[in-house]
């Protein structure tokens, strides 16, 4: 999928709101993708 970003803000913690191309928008919690050992101390 080819997917492009137009627009984003940040909202809190790890949720980021995000417009794309088409026009969709919409908030997405990151934290779960920010998780495994490279994110470890």
């Amino acid at each position: 999928m080819d997917y492009h970003i137009v627009e984003a803000r940040y909202v809190a913690g790890h949720v980021v709101w995000l417009r794309f191309r088409d026009g969709t928008c919409g908030e997405i919690d990151l934290a779960p993708a920010l998780r495994g050992p490279i994110f470890e101390p």
